[in-house]
């Protein structure tokens, strides 16, 4: 029965330190990304980010004994501020431009297989 209670109460302190880790692994991933894309992304756009980082690491060290739940829901908080600025600047950094020498027209028989 204690083997039981323990594997339980391991299994629960296991899911709350991944839980905290990923929130933690995703803000300093995002918070890397976006001092690499300091260049394509725009300052108010980081500034965004890099204060709600700066929100979810303050809110990490004063919380280290959260639920998971709790993890969960400030992971989903961050990375609804940051997916739309990130989808934005990597899809503009990425889209072809007027000029550009890739096949954005089919007409010139460049295409891909028929």
């Amino acid at each position: 029965a204690d083997a039981e209670k323990y594997k339980s109460e391991d299994e629960k302190i296991k899911n709350k330190v991944e839980a905290k880790n990923a929130l933690e692994n995703y803000a300093y991933t995002i918070k890397n990304s976006i001092n690499e894309a300091s260049s394509i992304i725009d300052a108010s756009e980081k500034a965004t980010i890099m204060a709600a980082i700066e929100g979810v690491v303050k809110w990490l060290d004063l919380n280290q004994l959260a639920e998971v739940d709790e993890f969960e829901e400030k992971k989903k908080e961050l990375e609804s501020i940051c997916q739309p600025i990130i989808s934005k600047t990597y899809g503009q950094a990425h889209t072809p431009q007027p000029d550009s020498t890739s096949n954005t027209n089919p007409s010139r028989g460049r295409g891909g297989p028929t």
